[in-house]
């Protein structure tokens, strides 16, 4: 592919991200859409081996099956992203806190201590 005729590709290129199974939904971006695998002009053999291992199924199942693989996942990430964190510190009124940033009102007084009032 040189760089003058790129364009005379792109349908390949389109064919192919529209039939990768995405590893969280377990299906094409094409079965979600229209409940079919499309079939392969790059290598017709493919077709068969299609039909046999992901056979048509009703649309409105693969996509309740796709969104339960979602919120699955999701449910995993937020799991993930959470045992690094620790929850939030909370301060009552009173409390000594130290403003490490500038506020407008305390712009001559960076950097120092008070009381939460």
């Amino acid at each position: 592919m040189g760089e003058k005729d790129w364009d005379s590709h792109i349908g390949t290129i389109q064919w192919g991200l529209n039939n990768t199974v995405q590893k969280t939904t377990g299906k094409t971006a094409s079965e979600i859409l229209f409940g079919v695998s499309m079939r392969s002009e790059i290598n017709p053999i493919l077709n068969k081996v299609v039909a046999e291992t992901r056979g048509d199924c009703d649309i409105t199942t693969i996509r309740s099956e796709a969104k339960s693989r979602i919120d699955n996942n999701m449910i995993k990430q937020k799991e993930h992203y959470d045992k690094g964190r620790k929850p939030a510190t909370t301060y009552a009124v009173g409390d000594l806190v130290k403003s490490l940033g500038l506020v407008s009102a305390m712009k001559d007084r960076a950097r120092s201590s008070c009381r939460l009032t």
